[in-house]
């Protein structure tokens, strides 16, 4: 169960909810509290607190909250405004933006990691090819 989790949160936040696994997921999720997903997910995740991927967790997409905790598999994006951890069973493939990045000896982590201040906020800008705007 979700609350057994090592990644308990803090006495200030909230339990929203969870998926876990046998559930596949197709789309957008947002929430206020901290939500725990341990299933197949293909698109956004965002809380105002935690996201936990748990172990049996393959999520490809966008995830963004205060703080980031993966011990299954990600790929994609993660805004996490306090932290991200990657624990020692997880494997992350993309672009991380967060003022703090740990990462557990045993996990993988390939792509990009920009650390930046707590109170800086990065958006993500599409550019397109110079081909494509000399169309």
């Amino acid at each position: 169960m979700p609350w057994n989790s090592k990644d308990q949160p803090s006495e200030q936040d909230e339990w929203a909810g969870f998926l876990e696994a046998g559930i596949e997921l197709d789309g957008n999720l947002a929430c206020q509290g901290t939500f725990r997903v341990n299933c197949s997910v293909k698109g956004r995740l965002s809380s105002r607190q935690r996201l936990l991927l748990g172990a049996r967790a393959e999520v490809e997409g966008e995830l963004e909250a205060q703080v980031v905790v993966i011990e299954g598999r990600f790929a994609g994006t993660i805004h996490a405004y306090e932290r991200v951890e990657i624990k020692q069973s997880a494997s992350v493939d993309g672009e991380i933006t967060s003022p703090c990045f740990l990462i557990e000896p045993g996990s993988t982590f390939r792509g990009k990691c920009h650390v930046i201040r707590r109170d800086e906020r990065v958006e993500t800008v599409l550019v397109k090819p110079a081909a494509a705007l000399q169309k």
